[in-house]
């Protein structure tokens, strides 16, 4: 290919599923900026799961980009294949850098997380916690380079949520005390190195995150216009 014009080698590239795109960027440098438009760009992956078999799942990845014959966007969605065998949880927790973190949620199950990279097919069953999950998140801490789940189990009789963290490549959950708060949304939203969730009490009227580098509690006020 390397007797053809950059132009025509572009438009072949633009036309490589995203699995095969990746791989084309470690060809050379040229090849690498020749796909950057579409391997540096955020795409959407969509989980679908069959009613009539709840352990049958697939993945696909959605692309989009301008029709200048039709004037719009045009999508596409290739299905990722290579995660085809892996063991799915029912829901999407959170994903960073393109690592992807799923949650069983409803019955307490032996496996309760799985981290994957489903462009590569890894996939990654994290130790299971010793009590159901009320609230968790996944995100990263950039000063370490860690990815982090956070996880949140409700405990009745003392009216707390007991709070863990486990870390990518890790042995075992850590304990990191309790909060006493309430809860609007079940999954933390990740954002500037921090899982962030709002109390469901309305004179509480604030914001919880959950610094994942010293891996403490931080509340910020609502303002109200």
């Amino acid at each position: 290919m390397e007797n053809l014009h950059t132009d025509v080698v572009e438009n072949i590239l633009s036309r490589l599923p995203i699995d095969k795109a990746l791989q084309a960027k470690r060809v050379c440098n040229t090849w690498r900026y020749l796909v950057r438009s579409k391997t540096d760009r955020v795409g959407l992956l969509v989980a679908v799961s069959y009613s009539h078999d709840e352990n049958k799942h697939k993945l696909y990845y959605g692309d989009h980009q301008y029709d200048h014959i039709h004037g719009k966007m045009k999508y596409t969605y290739d299905a990722l294949y290579k995660m085809d065998d892996v063991k799915f949880m029912d829901g999407m927790l959170g994903s960073c850098n393109g690592l992807v973190c799923f949650q069983r949620h409803y019955p307490c199950p032996e496996e309760s997380f799985l981290i994957c990279n489903p462009i590569t097919g890894e996939a990654f069953y994290v130790p299971n916690p010793n009590n159901c999950t009320a609230s968790s998140g996944f995100g990263y801490c950039q000063s370490t380079n860690q990815y982090k789940i956070v996880r949140m189990s409700y405990q009745v009789e003392a009216r707390e949520y007991h709070v863990q963290v486990y870390t990518l490549g890790g042995a075992e959950w850590r304990n990191k005390g309790s909060i006493q708060t309430s809860l609007l949304h079940s999954t933390g939203i990740y954002a500037n190195g921090a899982l962030r969730s709002s109390s469901q009490l309305p004179e509480d009227n604030m914001i919880i995150a959950f610094d994942l580098d010293n891996e403490k509690f931080q509340f910020y006020p609502i303002v109200t216009f």
